[in-house]
C-alpha cells in the first residue's frame, strides 16, 4: 500500500491508498483540493496500474512538477515529491506502526499544547475551538465537532470547525452509537462498511472515515468529540482512535476546570460587587458593625481611639472617619509615634523656631499647625514618651500649640484620631501611659477585629489583593488560587492580619511558576489548625501569641503578660 502526505501544511495525514483514482486540482470536486489561483482546475490524476501508482498531468502548467521537473505521465516511486503551486505531496509506502511510533514526539508535543490551553483560556467556547484546531492538526480530518450534553443528556453541537451557520455536517448515527455505547467508535471507510453504508447521513455527506469519542469525567458523560473526513486520502485507524481517546480524557478535565474557574469568577464578581467603604473591603458582621460605629462618631467632633492588632487597617478606618466627617475637605495629617522619639517627635508635632536646637537652621510649624481645621492621626500612640505626653495633654486641653524654643503659643483647631496595637488601659496600669491623657484621648474607642475573626472576609480580601497584583505583574498570567490555597487562606489564623495576607499574596504572585497560585508553601508549620487537631492547634496558636507579645515588649515578660491580659504565673506556666 502507498501513502500521500502534504509536507507543506501538514493537513493530510499519511494513510493507505487502496488502488482508487485520485484527482488533484483547484476545483472542490477533486479528492485533493489545492487552494491556489495558480493551480489548474484539475491538474493531476493518480491511478493504480500494474502494482504501482502513476501520475498523469491533465493540464499543462508550469506550477505542476515531480521532483522539480516537468512530466506528462510517470511511475511514482517512494520519496517522490509532487509539487502543485505551493503545495508539496510526498508519495511513500505505508508501513505498520505502533501507536507510539506513529505519533511519537508529535503526540507528546500536542498533548502538552493541549493541556496548556487551560493556562491561556477561561472561556469554554474559545477553549474548545482551540482543542478542535489541535485535533485537526494532530489527527487529521475534514471537520471536527465537540458536543456537550444538555440537561436531558442529549448531545448539542457546541463548537465546530466549520462555519457556525453551516448545516450539521456530521453523522447522527455515529454520534448516537458513541454516546449510547460510551466507547470510541472508529470507521476507517464508512462508504464500504455494511453497518453504515446505508445510513442517510453517511451517503448524503459523502463521509469516508469517522471517529467519535465520548468525553467522560468521573464516570459521567459530558459530551463527545467527532472527527470526520470526506477526503479519499484520510482513513482513520485504530491508532487515531486511541489518540482521540487520550485527547478526550484531557478535554474532559479541561472542561471541568474551565467551568470551575467560571463558577469561581462569578462568585468573586458577586463578592467584589459589595461596595467598599473608603477602600475598606468587608462583608463580615463584626466589620460591618465596626464601620457603622465609626460612621456614627465621624459626624461628631470628639477624639477617637482605634485599638486593634498590627495590620488590621487602623489607618484606613482613620481615613474613613475623616472623610465621613465635616472636616473631609480639610487636611488629614498622619504621624507614626513609634518611628520618632523625644525631641524629634516633639519638633515634628509642635514645630520649632530657628536656633531652638542644634541643626534647627529654619523654623518649622509642625503637624498640629499643618492639620489645623482638619484631622491629625497619631498612629502607635502607645509608643510616645511619657514626657511628651504631658505636652500633648496640654495642647488637647487648651487647643494651643507652643513650638520648641518659642515663647508664645498658637491656637489650632484639630481633631485627634489615635491608634494603637496595644491596650492603653494596661499601659496606664503599668505606668507607661498617662491616665489623664488616656481619658482625654478615649472619648470613644473603636475596636478593629483581627482577620481571623472576619470569616469569609479572608477570601474576599485575598481576591482583592490577587487582582491588584495580577494587574501589576500581568506577564505572570495568573488565573486563580489553587484549591489548597483557598483552603489555607480560610483556615490560617493570620497573626499579621491584612498586612500579612497582602504580603503573602504579593510574594506568591512574584514567585509564581503556574497559573494557579500556591500560597501554602510555608504551610502547615505556620497554620495552627491545618491538621484539624484541637489540642495541637490551640498550643500552636498560644505559642504565636506569646512570641508576638514578647517581641512587642522587647523581651520584658512581665509586660508581655500584661499585653495578653493574663497573670505572670499563668504566663510563665504557658512558656514552660
Amino acid at each position: 500500500m502507498f501513502t500521500l502526505k502534504n509536507t507543506h501544511n501538514g493537513n493530510l495525514h499519511p494513510v493507505a491508498l487502496q488502488g482508487q483514482d485520485i484527482f488533484i486540482g483547484r476545483d472542490t470536486e477533486n479528492n485533493i483540493v489545492i487552494d491556489s489561483p495558480e493551480c489548474p482546475t484539475v491538474a493531476v490524476r493518480l491511478f493504480f496500474k500494474n502494482g504501482s501508482y502513476r501520475a498523469r498531468l491533465l493540464h499543462p502548467s508550469k506550477v505542476v512538477l515531480l521532483n522539480g521537473k516537468k512530466f506528462k505521465e510517470i511511475k511514482m516511486s517512494e520519496g517522490d515529491i509532487l509539487t502543485i503551486a505551493k503545495e508539496q505531496l510526498l508519495f511513500g509506502k505505508e508501513r505498520t506502526a505502533s501507536f507510539k511510533k506513529l505519533y511519537g514526539e508529535t503526540l507528546l508535543e500536542n498533548v502538552s499544547l493541549f493541556a496548556q490551553e487551560v493556562c491561556l483560556e477561561r472561556d469554554l467556547k474559545k477553549l474548545l475551538h482551540r482543542i478542535i484546531e489541535i485535533l485537526l492538526k494532530t489527527i487529521g480530518g475534514s471537520e471536527a465537532f465537540i458536543f456537550l450534553l444538555d440537561a436531558d443528556g442529549k448531545p448539542e453541537k457546541f463548537v465546530s470547525s466549520r462555519n457556525e451557520k453551516a448545516g450539521n455536517e456530521f453523522s447522527d448515527t455515529i454520534v448516537q452509537e458513541a454516546l449510547t455505547g460510551g466507547k470510541p467508535v472508529c470507521i476507517p471507510n464508512a462508504l464500504t462498511d455494511p453497518r453504515y453504508s446505508n445510513a442517510g447521513s453517511i451517503s448524503d455527506l459523502k463521509l469516508r472515515s469517522v471517529i467519535c469519542c465520548p468525553i467522560i469525567v468521573a464516570r459521567k458523560k459530558l459530551g463527545l468529540i467527532y472527527l470526520g473526513s470526506r477526503d479519499a486520502l484520510t482513513s482513520f485507524t485504530g491508532d487515531d482512535c486511541n489518540a482521540l481517546h487520550l485527547f478526550a480524557i484531557i478535554a474532559g478535565m479541561l472542561i471541568n476546570h474551565v467551568e470551575y474557574i467560571s463558577q469561581q469568577e462569578s462568585a468573586i464578581k458577586r463578592l467584589t460587587g459589595i461596595p467598599s467603604e473608603e477602600g475598606i473591603i468587608a462583608q463580615s458582621e463584626c466589620m460591618l458593625r465596626m464601620l457603622k460605629n465609626a460612621a456614627a462618631v465621624a459626624g461628631t467632633d470628639i477624639h477617637v481611639l482605634l485599638e486593634g492588632e498590627t495590620g488590621t487597617g487602623k489607618d484606613l478606618v482613620a481615613q474613613f472617619i475623616h472623610k465621613k466627617s465635616g472636616r473631609s475637605a480639610r487636611p488629614f495629617v498622619v504621624v507614626n509615634c513609634s518611628t520618632l522619639k523625644g525631641e524629634l517627635l516633639e519638633s515634628e508635632l509642635f514645630g520649632h523656631v530657628k536656633g531652638a536646637f542644634t541643626g534647627a537652621t529654619n523654623s518649622h510649624d509642625g503637624l498640629f499647625c499643618a492639620a489645623d481645621t482638619g484631622t491629625l492621626f497619631l498612629d502607635e500612640i502607645g509608643d510616645m514618651d511619657i514626657a511628651l505626653q504631658a505636652k500633648l495633654l496640654r495642647t488637647l486641653e487648651t487647643g494651643n500649640v507652643r513650638a520648641v524654643g518659642a515663647s508664645t503659643e498658637r491656637a489650632t483647631n484639630v481633631r485627634i484620631i489615635c491608634a494603637t496595637n496595644r491596650t492603653l488601659k494596661k499601659l496606664v496600669s503599668d505606668g507607661t501611659f498617662r491616665q489623664d491623657l488616656y481619658y482625654r484621648l478615649n472619648q470613644t474607642t473603636i475596636h478593629l477585629p483581627p482577620l481571623r475573626e472576619r470569616g469569609h472576609d479572608k477570601l474576599l480580601l485575598a481576591y482583592f489583593f490577587l487582582e491588584k497584583y495580577k494587574a501589576a505583574y500581568s506577564f505572570k498570567n495568573i488565573l486563580d488560587f489553587s484549591p489548597n490555597s483557598r483552603q489555607y487562606i480560610q483556615s490560617y489564623a493570620w497573626p499579621g492580619n491584612v498586612r500579612e495576607l497582602a504580603n503573602t499574596i504579593l510574594n506568591a504572585v512574584v514567585t509564581a511558576q503556574n497559573p494557579l497560585l500556591e500560597i501554602a508553601g510555608e504551610s502547615d508549620a505556620q497554620n495552627p489548625i491545618a491538621d484539624f487537631n484541637f489540642e495541637s492547634a490551640t498550643q500552636a496558636f498560644q505559642k504565636q501569641l506569646i512570641e508576638k507579645a514578647v517581641a512587642e515588649s522587647n523581651g520584658n515578660k512581665d509586660k508581655a503578660a500584661g499585653l495578653l491580659g493574663i497573670s505572670r504565673s499563668t504566663f510563665y506556666r504557658m512558656i514552660s
